[in-house]
């Protein structure tokens, strides 16, 4: 039975410890996103952002992963052991990952929820943008097939066809701007976001360094 609870903490005290490790590691990665965000223009919008996302997201699921072993092993070990070696340093140690986690989402969750409203925003105009230009072209359709055009003037001929250019180029002019605006918003979105991941490391590394020697001193005090 000792043996056994030696080795459900040290596998908790380990991961424990690779999980600070991994905070650790991810304070020198928001310079490097953050000037990919900034530098992204429209064409390179969606890789940037698949980049960023998809970072967050592989680290939050090592996260994740890491700090359900080491809460498990502590709560495991702490259920499991004698009534003398029920110390309470298994029980602190146990609270690291639920603790950052919860920073972690209280920190980040306002901005990834307005991330993804905008993205449902863009979706949305980008699913009428076909139905508004479609109507455009038939309403120009319509003004070359007018009875202005059957007189044959030459001048008029001359003036309608200005107007349809004019509009063709103000609507890309307008589809180029609203293409800026979006991107503007959701690189502001993103960064503010690696912003509140970035002070939530600074702090969750410090929690989790010391829950880490907490344990480690614990472990050792033990035998």
């Amino acid at each position: 039975m000792g043996t056994c609870l030696t080795v459900i903490k040290v596998v908790g005290t380990t991961s424990l410890g690779i999980y600070a490790g991994v905070i650790a590691s991810n304070l020198s990665n928001y310079g490097i996103m953050s000037h990919v965000l900034k530098t992204a223009t429209v064409a390179t919008s969606e890789k940037a952002t698949g980049l960023v996302l998809g970072k967050i997201k592989t680290t939050g699921a090592l996260l994740a992963s890491l700090g359900t072993i080491a809460t498990g092993a502590f709560i495991m070990a702490y259920t499991q052991a004698p009534r003398a070696l029920k110390h309470p340093y298994l029980i602190y140690a146990s609270l690291v990952a639920p603790l950052t986690s919860i920073i972690y989402l209280g920190l980040t969750r306002p901005h990834l929820h307005q991330y993804c409203e905008l993205k449902k925003m863009k979706k949305q105009r980008q699913a009428e943008r076909p139905a508004s230009k479609k109507h455009k072209q038939e309403v120009i359709s319509e003004l070359d097939n007018s009875t202005y055009k059957d007189l044959g003037d030459v001048l008029t001929t001359s003036d309608e066809e200005t107007p349809s250019a004019q509009t063709t180029s103000t609507g890309d002019e307008d589809s180029e701007a609203e293409q800026e605006v979006e991107l503007h918003l959701a690189q502001k979105s993103l960064l503010d976001t690696l912003y509140s991941v970035h002070l939530g490391d600074y702090i969750n590394v410090a929690i989790s360094t010391l829950g880490f020697v907490v344990a480690t001193v614990g472990l050792y005090g033990d035998y």
